[in-house]
């Protein structure tokens, strides 16, 4: 387990009724290796990484996934300073950012492989990436980035933020609703319209 992930394993043991001492949290990279191996009996990490891996080395992943024990959060989101938000200039350059991105997780929606050749001949070529690995994790992180038809790319619904607001309290952290600002969202998409 990582670091950064500890913090939130110990709320979700605390909230599910389970006792610290009754597990042995061991620090790993990030990786499945060591849950391949055996050297582990279970890992945290990302439902749209490990389990691909764990697949493609011929294993069949169970995933206890955060929001079946109510915690249901918005993860890697993005933090921008007040003060960005209320100058135009960085304003018109954060709303096109989030435009391209959009567009380009709207494409990888539309053809996952087509996606995955885009990046394995271009800014991955020399990466040495499984393609088959690339291509199985893409298709795990497209139901997260648009869970479906109806839910845009980068929403922020009232209730998912009620949810990462209540998920953030188990973890000890004060949050509220005006720290989201789901405007830079709808103005991106509006520029999107513009410019097909």
């Amino acid at each position: 387990m990582t670091a950064a992930s500890t913090a939130d394993f110990v709320a979700w043991l605390e909230s599910t009724g389970v006792d610290e001492s009754e597990v042995t949290i061991v620090p790993i990279q990030g990786d499945a290796a060591p849950l391949i191996s055996g050297q582990v009996d279970a890992i945290s990490g990302l439902a749209t990484n490990q389990p691909a891996a764990l697949e493609l080395a011929g294993k069949d992943p169970v995933l206890l996934l955060l929001s079946d024990f109510g915690r249901e959060t918005m993860d890697l989101t993005y933090t921008v300073a007040t003060a960005d938000l209320e100058n135009p200039e960085k304003r018109s350059a954060l709303v096109r950012f989030l435009a391209a991105e959009i567009r380009g997780w709207q494409s990888v929606i539309a053809d996952t492989q087509a996606a995955v050749d885009t990046v394995l001949g271009g800014p991955g070529a020399d990466l040495d990436l499984d393609p088959e690995q690339q291509l199985q994790q893409a298709t795990l992180t497209n139901p997260y980035i648009q869970p479906s038809d109806d839910v845009r790319v980068l929403s922020m619904s009232d209730a998912l933020i009620e949810e990462t607001i209540a998920a953030l309290a188990m973890d000890g952290v004060s949050a509220d609703a005006e720290m989201f600002d789901a405007s830079l969202v709808e103005e991106a998409y509006a520029l999107i319209e513009e410019t097909e």
